[in-house]
Formats: C-alpha cells, sequence, structure tokens
C-alpha cells in the first residue's frame, strides 16, 4: 500500500482545488521521494497539517490554530473566504485482495479494495463529516483502519520539527505507548480495549441477573406448591372436558363445513386468475422483449465507450504533432556561433578566390571540367553552412517525426468515422419498432382489465371466506379457553374427517344426550363445581408459568454470560500475550536499529533503549510506623521505556542535557529505527531537518533513501541533499492574493531531457 495522491480544497492557505501526485517508486525498486519545498510563509507545512486532519487529528495545537474552522481559508483582500475545507487522502492497494467477506461494511473489507479514499470535510457552520470510499464514517472507523493499515497517530506518519524535542521528552510510560504502535500492535491494542469494555458490561449485567434470581426463586417455589393443588380436580375436569368436547365438536363441525366450500370457490376463482395472469406476463415478457430490443442505449453506450479512448488518442497524437511544430519553430531560430560562421564563409570565400583565377587562367575544355566539378563542390558547401545556420537538419527529423503522427492522426479519424456510423445505424433501428411496442402495449391494458375483474371477484370470495375463518378461529380460541388446552390438532383432525372422528376420538362429535343449550347450562355448572371445590386461581397457574420461564430464561442467561466472561478473560489473556510478544519482539530490534543510525548520525557513540518494568510500593513492615514526613515517591503502575545516548567522547547521565541538535540528532536516529523495523505505508518529514549543520544533512539525507527501500517518504524541506535524492519535487508559492499554488517537476524526466 502507498500513497497515491492528496486532494485539497479550502483547507488553510490552499483554496483553490489542488492535487498532489506522489513518487511511488523509485530506482531498485525503492519505495518514492517526494520533496515539497518553498521559501517560509508560502504554505508548504500547510500539507503535512493537512494530511494530519484527514487522518482524525484533533489537536488544534498539532494543526496550528486556535479553533476548528481556522483550517478553512480565510480569505485576504483579493480573495474572499471558503465556506468548506475538504482533504481527501488516496491510498493504493498494490495486492487487493480477492477473497470474498460477507460482511460489506467492514474495515476489513475496505482494506481489501484496490484503491482506499479518506476524506474529511469542515464546514464554517461547525458541521463535519468523514468518508471511506464516498460513505459516510465514524473517527473510529478511521482510527481502526488506520491501525489495521499500520498508518500510525502518534506522529509516526506525520512527523513534524517541534515533534523530534517532543518525542525525547514523553514520560517512559508514553514512550512504551509510542513504541506499541511502532510495534503493529494497535489494532490489538484496540481490540483489547474493546474486549475490557465488553467484559465490564458482561460483568454488571451478571451482578443484575444474579439480584433477580435472588427475587424469584423463593415466589416460584411457592407457586410450584400451589399449582400442585390442582391434581384433586382432575375427575371434575375430565367430565367437563368430555360434555366440551360434544358440544363444540359439532359447531366447529358445522362452520368447518361452510369454510371448507368456500375454500373450493375460492380455489376455482384462483385458477381463473391464474390462467389469465399466465397470459397476461406472456404479453409482458413480449412488451420487456421488445423495449430490451428496441432500446439501443447499451449498443450506443458500448459504442460511445469505444469512442472514448479514439478520442483521447487523437488528442495525444495531436498534443504530440503541436510538441514537434514547437520544436521545429525553435529549431528555425537556433543560430550557429557567430566565430563558427565568420570561419565558415572566409573558408569559402578563400576557395571562391581560387576558383575564379582559375576560371581567367582556363584555355582548354579539360581545365573548364574541372572547374565546374570545383564550383559545384563550393556550392554544395555553401548550401551545407545556410542549412546548419538555419537549422534546417533538425527540420527534416521534425518533418519526418511530424508526418508519421499526421499519420496516425489519420488512421485514429477513420475510426472514429466508423464506430459513429454504427451509432446512427442503431438510432435508426429503434424508430422501427415503436409501433409493435405500442401496440402491444393496449393488448397488455385490455388482458390487465380482465385480470382486474377476476381479482375483484376473488377478493370478494376471500372476503368471505376470511369471514368464515375468523368464526373458525374464534371458536378454537373458545375451545382452548373453555377446556384449557393449548393444541386442539385431534379435534380438527376430526371435523375435517368425521367418520375417522368417530372412530378414533368418539367424544368428539358424538350425539349429544341433551340439547345444545342444555349441554351448555351443563357445562356451566361443572365449571361451578370446580370453583366451589376452592381451587387455584387460574392467575397463580399464569404467574407460575411465566415465572417459571422467566426464572428459566434468567438462568440460562446467567450461564451464557459466565460462559461468555470467560471467553472475553482468555480473550484478553491471549491478546496480552499476543502484545507483549510482539513488543518484545519489535523492541528488540528497534534498540538495534536505534543504536545503528545513532552511529551513522553521530559518526560513533553509544545509543540503546531500556525496558522498565512496572513498580509497586513496598508493604509497610508490621510493627513499624510511616515517617510522615518523608517525600511521597511516586511509583510506576506500567512498564516504561527509557532511552540512553552516549555521543562520542562524552559522558551524559540524562538525554535531557544533550544539546539542542544532539536531541534533534537522537529522536532522528529513533524515528528512523521505529520506521525501519514496522514502516508505516508511507511517512511525512516536516522540516525535521531543519536544525542539522550541512554534514548531518547528509547524513539525515542518506538515511531517509536507505528508509525508501521499506516505506515512501514525502518531506518538507529546504536541504538540498534531500532534493538531490527525491523523485519528485513540488513547489509551494503564495501570491499576494495569500492563495498557495503547486509547481512540480519529476526529476528523472528532468535528468533525461538534459542529456539530449
Amino acid at each position: 500500500m502507498y500513497l497515491q495522491r492528496l486532494e485539497i480544497q479550502g483547507f488553510k492557505s490552499f483554496a483553490n482545488k489542488t492535487t498532489i501526485l506522489f513518487s511511488e517508486q523509485g530506482e531498485g525498486g525503492r519505495r518514492g521521494l517526494t520533496a515539497i519545498v518553498g521559501p517560509n510563509g508560502s504554505g508548504k507545512s500547510n500539507i503535512a497539517d493537512a494530511m494530519r486532519w484527514v487522518m482524525g487529528e484533533q489537536s488544534l495545537k498539532q494543526l496550528r490554530g486556535k479553533k476548528s474552522e481556522d483550517v478553512i481559508f480565510s480569505g485576504s483582500d483579493k480573495r474572499s473566504k471558503m465556506g468548506m475545507a475538504e482533504v481527501s487522502l488516496f491510498l493504493k492497494n498494490e495486492h487487493p485482495s480477492t477473497a470474498s467477506v460477507t460482511d460489506e461494511d467492514s474495515i476489513e473489507t475496505i482494506l481489501t479494495s484496490p484503491e482506499i479514499v479518506i476524506t474529511r470535510r469542515l464546514f464554517r457552520d461547525g458541521t463535519s463529516e468523514y468518508l471511506l470510499n464516498g460513505n459516510r464514517a465514524r473517527l473510529s472507523d478511521i482510527n481502526l483502519l488506520l491501525a489495521k493499515a499500520n498508518i500510525g497517530e502518534r506522529g509516526f506518519t506525520v512527523i513534524g520539527q517541534g515533534m523530534i524535542d517532543q518525542f525525547l521528552f514523553l514520560s517512559p510510560e508514553e514512550r512504551k505507548e509510542a513504541i506499541d504502535e511502532a510495534a503493529g500492535i494497535r489494532h490489538l491494542q484496540i481490540k483489547k480495549n474493546e474486549a475490557e469494555r465488553k467484559l465490564d458490561a458482561t460483568r454488571e449485567n451478571l451482578r443484575e441477573a444474579e439480584i433477580l434470581l435472588a427475587e424469584i426463586e423463593p415466589r416460584l417455589r411457592s407457586l410450584s406448591r400451589q399449582v400442585k393443588r390442582l391434581s384433586e380436580r382432575e375427575a371434575l375436569e375430565s367430565e367437563l372436558k368430555t360434555l366440551q368436547s360434544k358440544h363444540y365438536g359439532s359447531l366447529y363441525r358445522s362452520i368447518h363445513r361452510e369454510a371448507q366450500n368456500l375454500k373450493r370457490a375460492s380455489s376455482q376463482a384462483e385458477k381463473a386468475v391464474a390462467d389469465k395472469e399466465v397470459d397476461l406476463r406472456a404479453i409482458q415478457n413480449k412488451l420487456n422483449t421488445l423495449e430490451k430490443t428496441e432500446t439501443s442505449s447499451a449498443s450506443l453506450l458500448d459504442f460511445q465507450k469505444e469512442l472514448e479512448p479514439l478520442h483521447a488518442e487523437r488528442q495525444r497524437l495531436r498534443d504530440r504533432a503541436f510538441e514537434i511544430r514547437v520544436a521545429a519553430e525553435r529549431s528555425k531560430n537556433a543560430q550557429l556561433p557567430m566565430a563558427a560562421v565568420i570561419a565558415g564563409i572566409e573558408s569559402i570565400h578563400a576557395d571562391e578566390q581560387s576558383l575564379l583565377s582559375k576560371i581567367h587562367n582556363a584555355t582548354t575544355l579539360e581545365e573548364l571540367e574541372a572547374i565546374k566539378t570545383a564550383a559545384a563542390a563550393l556550392d554544395a558547401r555553401i548550401t551545407e553552412l545556410l542549412g546548419t545556420i538555419r537549422g534546417e537538419t533538425r527540420n527534416k527529423e521534425n518533418e519526418k517525426n511530424l508526418a508519421e503522427v499526421e499519420r496516425g492522426i489519420h488512421e485514429v479519424n477513420a475510426k472514429i468515422n466508423a464506430v459513429q456510423e454504427k451509432i446512427a445505424n442503431a438510432s435508426k433501428g429503434e424508430r422501427e419498432q415503436k409501433s409493435a411496442f405500442f401496440a402491444l402495449q393496449r393488448e397488455y391494458q385490455n388482458m390487465l382489465e380482465i385480470v382486474t375483474r377476476l381479482r375483484s371477484d376473488l377478493g370478494e370470495r376471500r372476503i368471505s371466506l376470511a369471514k368464515t375463518e375468523q368464526r373458525l378461529e374464534d371458536i378454537e380460541s373458545e375451545i382452548k379457553a373453555e377446556m384449557q388446552i393449548e393444541d386442539i390438532a385431534p379435534l380438527l383432525a376430526g371435523a375435517a374427517d368425521e367418520e375417522t372422528n368417530k372412530i378414533e376420538n368418539p367424544a368428539f362429535g358424538a350425539p349429544l344426550p341433551e340439547s345444545p343449550e342444555e349441554a351448555y347450562r351443563h357445562i356451566q355448572r361443572l365449571k361451578q363445581q370446580l370453583a366451589s371445590i376452592g381451587g387455584i386461581d387460574p392467575e397463580v397457574v399464569r404467574e407460575h408459568g411465566e415465572t417459571a420461564v422467566r426464572y428459566e430464561t434468567l438462568k440460562t442467561q446467567y450461564d451464557d454470560l459466565i460462559s461468555a466472561e470467560g471467553k472475553l478473560l482468555e480473550l484478553g489473556k491471549e491478546l496480552d500475550e499476543t502484545i507483549g510478544r510482539a513488543f518484545h519482539e519489535a523492541f528488540k530490534k528497534i534498540s538495534v536499529e536505534f543504536e545503528k543510525f545513532f552511529r551513522i548520525l553521530f559518526n560513533g557513540g553509544n545509543a540503546k533503549l531500556i525496558y522498565l518494568e512496572p513498580e509497586t510500593a513496598p508493604q509497610p513492615v508490621e510493627g513499624e510506623e510511616a515517617d510522615p514526613n518523608a517525600p511521597a515517591k511516586q511509583y510506576r503502575t506500567r512498564p516504561g521505556v527509557d532511552i540512553v545516548a552516549q555521543p562520542p567522547g562524552k559522558r551524559v547521565k540524562s538525554i535531557n542535557v544533550l544539546s539542542g541538535g544532539e536531541r534533534a540528532l537522537t529522536a532522528i536516529a529513533l524515528i528512523s529505527a521505529i520506521i525501519a523495523v514496522n514502516p508505516s505505508p508511507f511517512v511525512v518529514l516536516d522540516e525535521v531537518d531543519a536544525a542539522l549543520d550541512e554534514s548531518n544533512s547528509i547524513r539525515f539525507a542518506d538515511i531517509v533513501y536507505e528508509l525508501t527501500g521499506k516505506t515512501q517518504f514525502i518531506v518538507v524541506t529546504h536541504n538540498r541533499y534531500t532534493m538531490e535524492r527525491a523523485g519528485i519535487i513540488y513547489g509551494v508559492t503564495m501570491g499576494d492574493d495569500a492563495v498557495s499554488k503547486i509547481l512540480s517537476i519529476r526529476l528523472e524526466e528532468a535528468v533525461i531531457g538534459s542529456t539530449k
């Protein structure tokens, strides 16, 4: 992955939309090095600020502002202020994944895209937004994506001059966090923090579940004892159920038969509708076919796509022809040095005098022939001299190149004309099919009216069926309520087949020994007898069921939470082990690289990193009293990292006593070591070499060039040695309208051009 380009509009001094392309690859397979130069106050460091800002920087101090709207172009005497600032960062994925990902909105999916675009916008009214590949995103999404892409958020991607000293004066704990990020475990830290938040939430839910279970369990035991009394009522309930089965069975059969008749009538109506809908779909398919054939948009688009590269090629050839003509015009104006012209003329003049003398003295034909030959040679020399003076030799080469380009333009024009003829033919065929399309539309409308009438009839039948089925559902509900049963499938089966029902379920549908009215009164008497027994309140049964279900649900949730807590603890342990291993491996490598770069920059000396274990306060000895006057000591509760730096010939106990230049070199050595061990896809250095003298500037440029083998560099600099290493140099200027502008030069092209 590498930084492809940056688009800025309305950000600080870049009022106009500005696109900056970055060097992607240098010689020998190295990553590119892009230098940004310009006078002080031109706005070149605003490019680094724009990168910080689009990657989610929230510190106004880092952005050199006092309030958020300071990043929006504030206007000048000749230019009005802007209402919005927008910056887009384009990252190119060199090896996009082709694996399928089910969650299309996940960060993992975005990381597999060929191109990743991060956009941040801020409006003057204070509203802002982030975009990932054109879709709205949260700042946390940006942070997670940058962490997974190994693009640091603590300053190892955009490093400013002031951050050099700041890095050395970090506390040991803060340095440890910086090494964590350099080890490429930032995304694991984010995952661990998320796991810890989930663990806290799980434990809180566990406490709530324990409280609820303690409240419900005694009540559930009491309800269970009351429900047992129902066993005494089984005999009476059996008689009641038998009578209810007979009574409701007769009523259910009658409604059920009515429903069956209505279903058959509805089925017939449905068949009629289905038959006509088949005809309707057939017409619709014909319409669809006509629509596809008559609409030549797809073929026209294909032809148009075919035209686009041809137009581009023609424009390229025209541009080339223009360049050749310009070169020819320049060659016409090119002149030989005056001394060479005079020398050539004098030589020709001398030969001319000699030839004139021979003409005067000639007496034979042979002498005249020799004079003619000499005169022709002299004329050729004069022609050659004039051609050289006028640049005709170069003109002939330009004319040859121009003829080749014009032949190419002629060939491309022929291809364009052929495609345009195809487009004209496709448009003619489209008009001829419209009449057939409109006729078929009228046929479709007539058939649609028939289907509509049939559907209306079907709707009325369905309404009648729905009413009957509702009556059937009501009687089913009444059966469930009266007989206190959950499943009436046997009763429904009996209603569907009376003969089978009489054999398998004699109670349901059997002749009643009394009229329906008497049966109903009999049912009510049985219910009163059950009530007089003084049995359990039906609400108690309902409450018992609900309480039991709630208890079992809570118990299941409690068990799930216990399991989740264990898994989260195990995950946290695994993450701690993974993070620890990754940190110590990176720490060792960074320490080695730190010493290497330190020796390069200081031309000797020693430097190393020291890992500091967490400290714990000693426990007071039993029987001893603490000294109340003793100063309180601060103990390190988290691991840290200390820096030891010994420039050549010095004994330094603390990096605080180093000079400003020595501190800058030490910080550069450490940052270079971090980049070397776990390189970010790109690194921005904003005038970090400003305090270096010439010899150190050379060493710094060499180190940056060495690191281009691992990462892409964008360097804001005044260092000519760094500029010499760059593949592209952007110059930043500012006019009297206070707007920054970009000028660029690709050095490899400039070098090649200078050798011609």
